[in-house]
């Protein structure tokens, strides 16, 4: 037997029509369903949405990105509380983040890894299979130099997930970071677009001095991350190194438009300046880098020689002085440089400041 609507408007009560009735509770039972009332499918499915772009940020490598990160996984567990993926995201960028601090000179804040470590553990809570959570850990560990139980975690990380390239990173990182180790190659294998992967490759190359590799990872680097900060300061300093200053000054400013308030951009094209005599220029990127970090001994120094190179001995002596002052906490690392700021003072002393 067929029901026509028409009875529907036909039948009422206290001059009501049922099918009013009928219709406007079945609209407001749909605005109730369209207002919150999302299925746990539809909840994981949203925060997955806001984890990928999470990911992509990260991936980034950069404080924009680690920012943009940060707020993505935050909105992916304020959809869904228990979603381990983002926790475990949260914890790799904070740990990078706070690498990328104590890389930048800035004072380390442990209160960042403590953080990442803080995320990580709560990933590996909700899902302890997750090569994810694993590797996130791993992460947490490495900032806080915990090197073994990092390298650990990163190996879990690969037993339940041979190709996590990231997982074979992180170990690589914390197990000597040789250029040759089975690790970072394995790494680079698994994906070859991975940009921090060949940036720290790239810099362990110039650190040992060779630099026909290093320039060769560094520019791979920024090929897949025209972003990736770190590699244009490197490769300004595998440029300086080979005595191309003009090639390095190009790489320190790419990096300082990437990031004003980078310190390292700012002290290395400094003293890149001040190797080919532009005093003034130079001058004004070594107080830039003071007004970032004022504790960091390194730009007074060199801030110092190049007044003292354009005839201001006056503030060529503060410099000097302050520079004496702040590496006094690392009295082991700076003995060299103090003496030798020391005997400049005598110097511009004895010809009469």
């Amino acid at each position: 037997m067929t029901i026509k609507f028409k009875y529907f408007t036909d039948i009422k009560k206290d001059g009501m029509s049922f099918a009013w009735f009928f219709m406007t509770t079945l609209f407001s039972l749909m605005i109730l369903l369209n207002s919150g009332c999302s299925s746990p499918e539809n909840k994981q499915e949203e925060a997955r949405e806001y984890y990928i772009k999470g990911r992509n940020s990260y991936l980034l490598f950069n404080p924009k990105g680690l920012e943009e990160a940060i707020d993505s996984y935050e909105k992916a567990i304020d959809i869904d509380n228990n979603y381990a993926p983002a926790y475990a995201g949260l914890g790799e960028a904070y740990s990078f983040l706070g690498l990328w601090n104590q890389q930048n000179f800035v004072e380390k804040d442990n209160q960042l890894f403590e953080k990442s470590l803080s995320y990580s553990q709560k990933a590996l809570g909700l899902d302890q299979h997750s090569s994810g959570s694993h590797r996130a850990l791993a992460a947490s560990y490495r900032g806080l130099g915990r090197f073994e139980d990092a390298r650990q975690e990163a190996q879990k990380a690969i037993e339940l997930k041979p190709n996590d390239a990231e997982a074979y990173y992180i170990l690589w990182t914390v197990a000597g970071a040789e250029p040759d180790s089975k690790y970072i190659k394995k790494a680079i294998e698994l994906n070859p677009n991975l940009s921090i992967a060949f940036n720290d490759l790239g810099y362990i190359y110039y650190t040992k001095g060779n630099y026909d590799k290093a320039i060769d990872n560094l520019n791979r680097a920024i090929e897949l991350n025209p972003e990736l900060i770190q590699a244009h300061v490197n490769l300004g300093l595998t440029r300086a190194a080979e005595r191309k200053l003009q090639e390095a000054e190009g790489e320190f400013k790419t990096a300082i438009k990437l990031n004003p308030d980078y310190l390292l951009g700012h002290y290395n094209l400094g003293i890149v300046l001040a190797n080919q005599g532009k005093y003034d220029e130079a001058t004004s990127e070594f107080e830039k880098a003071i007004e970032i970090n004022p504790d960091f001994p390194e730009p007074h120094i060199a801030l110092a020689f190049a007044y003292e190179s354009k005839g201001d001995n006056n503030e060529a002596v503060k410099q000097y002085n302050e520079f004496i002052g702040l590496a006094s906490t690392d009295k082991a690392k700076y003995e060299r440089i103090v003496a030798e700021a020391r005997n400049r003072i005598k110097k511009i002393n004895a010809n009469g400041g």
